[in-house]
């Protein structure tokens, strides 16, 4: 499946800043409304299911409360949940994946998944190393803003400095 991207301009970007994605608090605040609603609905016809849907909207109002750092795009390289993935020397490039689920039981609904595919070297091992991430609906930044990130810093890492 062919997937298009819109061209993010490498201005929208600061060579000493980080790109930072984050939790979108907004869509974790609307989720848990949601969920609230629909426990509120629920629980007079199951109070299993009115408890279940309303402790995933505490959940989502917990995570909408927090400022959760998903990716950290930066100078010195690729951070995933804070831990390092690679450097830019390291850096090998990035891929872009959309996986279509196949439906499974009574599931007709087929929701694609979106992940980030990063290949990078390792010092003192042979071949190359790969890191699928999963891209949610619920981070703040779009993943044309991820890989124009990515392909910035990593352009401005090979640059000479005069």
């Amino acid at each position: 499946m062919a997937v298009f991207f819109q061209n993010i301009p490498d201005d929208e970007f600061n060579a000493e800043a980080d790109f930072v994605v984050k939790e979108s608090k907004n869509m974790n605040l609307f989720v848990g409304v949601l969920f609230l609603v629909f426990s509120l609905i629920a629980f007079p016809m199951s109070v299993i299911m009115g408890g279940v849907t309303f402790f995933m909207a505490i959940g989502a109002f917990a995570r909408s409360a927090k400022d959760i750092t998903i990716i950290r795009i930066n100078k010195n390289g690729f951070y995933y949940c804070g831990k390092l993935i690679t450097d830019w020397d390291h850096f090998i490039s990035e891929e872009f994946i959309d996986e279509l689920p196949l439906p499974q039981g009574n599931d007709r609904g087929i929701n694609d998944k979106f992940f980030l595919f990063i290949k990078y070297y390792k010092d003192g091992k042979p071949g190359y190393f790969g890191r699928k991430i999963r891209l949610t609906d619920s981070q703040d930044k779009s993943e044309e803003g991820i890989i124009a990130a990515i392909k910035f810093y990593y352009k401005k890492s090979r640059e000479v400095v005069k």
